[in-house]
């Protein structure tokens, strides 16, 4: 695929990778999937050692008609080429023109909007994630003219004349802007752009087709009017603080991931930092937890937040250009589409566990909780819970469950 055009944050064209000094790898939990043309690259390949190799750890897909024509097999959630260097034994011996699309392009990712190529990165990578995360100014775009050639076709597509879905798509830009602008508006605090952010999700979702080009803009000068001239604020300040139930929910969610394959020893050290600052030894909230969890909010978190809430502010607004905030792709090859305010909760939960354990991480260190403490269990979440979508589908379903899909609801999550 060939683009002329491009559309990224400007942070991109700083990255650049560490390879062997990095503390993580990107070869461990994830699932490598091989192309066509990468497949063949292998099954002919001629090294009688990476011959064996291959022939033993591809798992080759049948279905001709799958852009995925097989998966590398892992041992013990590490990729068989990874040498005791850190190096790909692949990259070594073939050159990088050989990597899979996996391990070619991340943490970059990539979209098309209208036939403009989007980039950005994974906040799940080391590097990518100081580079997006530590940045105090407000998360900067830039569109360029540049010629660039994708490998891959399998990415996030939006065509705005096409109304697949039943979704805005011909409003895209101008949603997305609107969504940003309120996600970077640092007049309110995070978990007040986020509720701002969930009623105007909830009244999108509700415009119907036939009204798309008399309500949407109406729509986005409403909320910007209201916005700039503080007319919700009253509103959000009966919203009920439930910590209670806030550390139940998270809790339970965790709880859920933690059942699951690959979990990351950088990330169970977060894990374990979190449990010992609250109190738990297994996930039952007790009001010992609970108090210990108010006082690891008032004493060191919110101080720390104060002077850091930047760093979630990247992290959501990073979150939202990456995923095609809340319409999310016509097409992508991975994932079903969901609905608007589907997206809106996951978005959030991602926000709201990641505070949470932010909160018992900072009542176990105390005073020394700092920057490069947060920034480790950021990348290290997302990289265990952010890319798994099985627990993306599980827990919408959860929130469901719970009847706390509703503004009301999903405050309780946020707000401290």
């Amino acid at each position: 695929m060939k683009f002329e055009k491009v559309f990224e944050p400007t942070y991109f064209q700083h990255f650049s990778c560490n390879g062997q000094e990095c503390q993580d790898t990107c070869c461990a939990g994830w699932d490598i999937v091989i192309d066509a043309a990468t497949l063949r690259q292998y099954t002919s390949c001629k090294d009688p050692n990476l011959k064996t190799l291959f022939s033993k750890n591809l798992d080759c897909n049948r279905d001709p008609g799958n852009s995925i024509q097989g998966y590398m097999k892992l041992e013990q959630q590490r990729c068989p080429f990874l040498t005791q260097e850190h190096l790909c034994l692949i990259q070594q011996r073939l050159g990088e023109d050989a990597l899979s699309l996996t391990c070619s392009t991340y943490p970059r990712t990539f979209n098309q909007v209208d036939g403009v190529l989007e980039r950005s990165l994974c906040v799940s990578c080391i590097q990518a994630a100081q580079l997006i995360l530590l940045n105090k100014e407000p998360m900067q775009f830039i569109k360029k003219d540049e010629l660039t050639t994708l490998r891959s076709r399998a990415v996030g597509t939006i065509h705005s004349s096409s109304q697949i879905a039943l979704k805005p798509y011909a409003y895209f830009a101008p949603i997305r802007e609107f969504v940003i602008e309120l996600l970077q508006n640092r007049d309110y605090l995070l978990w007040q752009r986020l509720s701002l952010l969930s009623v105007f999700c909830s009244r999108l979702a509700q415009v119907q087709e036939e009204y798309y080009d008399e309500d949407i803009p109406y729509l986005l000068s409403y909320f910007r009017d209201k916005i700039q001239h503080d007319d919700f604020r009253q509103a959000m300040n009966v919203f009920e603080t439930d910590l209670e139930t806030q550390l139940q929910v998270v809790t339970a969610l965790l709880n859920y991931r933690m059942q699951g394959e690959f979990l990351g020893e950088r990330f169970q050290e977060c894990m374990h930092d979190f449990m010992q600052g609250i109190g738990l030894k297994d996930y039952t909230i007790d009001i010992e937890a609970v108090e210990a969890y108010v006082l690891a909010k008032e004493q060191y978190y919110v101080p720390f937040l104060k002077s850091h809430e930047y760093l979630l502010e990247n992290y959501l607004v990073n979150s939202a250009f990456q995923k095609l905030f809340p319409l999310g792709p016509q097409e992508n090859g991975i994932t079903d589409p969901i609905e608007i305010y589907e997206e809106y909760i996951i978005l959030t939960l991602h926000y709201a566990i990641l505070q949470t354990l932010l909160i018992g991480m900072a009542g176990f260190h105390k005073e020394s909780f700092n920057l490069n403490q947060a920034v480790n269990l950021i990348q290290t979440y997302e990289k265990t819970i952010g890319h798994n979508l099985s627990f993306r589908i599980q827990a919408i379903k959860f929130i469901k469950t719970l009847q706390m899909d509703t503004t009301g609801g999903m405050s309780v999550l946020i707000k401290i």
